[in-house]
């Protein structure tokens, strides 16, 4: 339901958008008043009617989420109605590690928006398969098929010039159109094959990367030895937001969240995805500055 209607709104206009954006915070705000103890307080503290606000930009005068406040009142934070869920933690950037509370279902809706994104790329949910390279322990083994999203799991930590041969075939015998990874292991697959001199140059219709950032130096290798686009997108563990990298930055995804700028560049967001613990004007450890209408992160 949520792929079908971000592929609908490709074609709404911009007013229909910032309209359906502003519709989902309501009903967001609203929410959280109605079903959780920490919003329930602090709306009445100073003075915040989430029924009768009228522009976005009224939610300045709720107090900013930080992590330490998410701590601190974890239990008051989990919404009464939103059923079953599971805990994640943060990255700990800050050298502080976060636990938040996510329902069932924002896994799913987050997937459609990285589906979404993907498809822009010629990506198709029902018959595109990836090779995927991240930190997944296997073993021995140099592979493993995943069945679940359409992937082959490549065993980065035995990748070596000694059977980088071995890998391709794995790959080329899957049939894997997509490369899926860290930028930083797929650097490194693609430094292996040249040096081998394997050719893949048009084996992949684009480079997914996530979770690291992209050097020049990297981006010029993969680009140079696959010779593909590559495609990434900005999201975090407590998913309140998705941004989505084109040529010259990346662009926040209006019907995922809102995102403010705050006085020392961190963005403050507030997810719509996550009922069973909202985060309003959530305080991210990372800077932004804008430019041009899009952003780097």
């Amino acid at each position: 339901e949520t792929y079908a209607c971000l592929k609908d709104a490709e074609s709404w206009t911009n007013k229909r958008i910032a309209e359906e954006q502003f519709r989902l915070l309501k009903e967001t705000l609203v929410h959280a008043y109605e079903h959780t103890k920490y919003y329930k307080e602090l709306f009445d503290q100073v003075g915040f009617n989430p029924y009768e606000i009228d522009d976005s930009e009224a939610t300045k005068q709720i107090p900013v989420l930080t992590k330490d406040i998410l701590k601190e009142r974890f239990s008051d934070l989990v919404a009464d109605d939103a059923g079953e869920g599971y805990i994640v933690s943060t990255g700990g950037t800050s050298g502080k590690p976060t636990k938040i509370l996510l329902s069932n279902q924002t896994y799913y809706v987050e997937w459609a928006f990285v589906y979404n994104f993907w498809s822009k790329y010629g990506y198709d949910i029902n018959t595109s398969k990836m090779a995927t390279f991240r930190g997944i322990r296997l073993g021995n083994k140099i592979s493993e098929i995943n069945p679940m999203y359409a992937e082959i799991r490549m065993n980065v930590f035995s990748m070596g010039r000694h059977n980088i041969s071995q890998y391709v075939k794995k790959i080329k015998r899957y049939k894997a159109d997509f490369i899926y990874g860290y930028p930083s292991a797929v650097y490194n697959f693609c430094k292996l094959v040249q040096e081998a001199h394997i050719d893949l140059k048009g084996m992949f219709r684009a480079a997914l990367l996530i979770s690291e950032n992209l050097y020049e130096f990297q981006k010029e290798k993969i680009v140079e030895v696959l010779d593909c686009p590559i495609g990434m997108f900005y999201g975090h563990s407590e998913r309140a937001v998705f941004a989505e990298q084109y040529d010259d930055g990346y662009v926040f995804n209006p019907l995922y969240g809102t995102v403010e700028i705050g006085k020392s560049n961190e963005p403050i967001v507030t997810g719509f995805n996550n009922r069973l613990m909202p985060l309003i004007r959530y305080v991210v450890d990372d800077k932004i500055t804008e430019k041009n209408g899009k952003y780097e992160i």
